[in-house]
């Protein structure tokens, strides 16, 4: 009985950090200071070893990261030309 109460608890635990990730939106700029609050978020979104790469960058101050729109490129025009 305390196994499956203690398991509880550790579902609810890993429930709630997932729900008060904060999401992130177009305009934003990820930085040094505020890396913590998009973290969760980032490591949906990323890959693991670019996520660690990412974190290690930012928390140095070596690079920001800002967030824009997803749009999409047009092909080259060769490639759309020959396939």
């Amino acid at each position: 009985m305390k196994r499956i109460f203690l398991m509880l608890i550790v579902l609810l635990i890993f429930k709630v950090c997932f729900v008060y990730a904060i999401e992130i939106k177009e305009g934003v700029v990820i930085t040094g200071d505020n890396y913590k609050k998009y973290a969760g978020e980032l490591k949906k979104l990323l890959p693991a070893t670019t996520f660690e790469q990412f974190i290690d960058d930012i928390k140095g101050n070596v690079i920001t990261v800002p967030v824009v729109k997803k749009r999409k490129r047009p092909e080259p025009e060769a490639f759309a030309r020959y396939t």
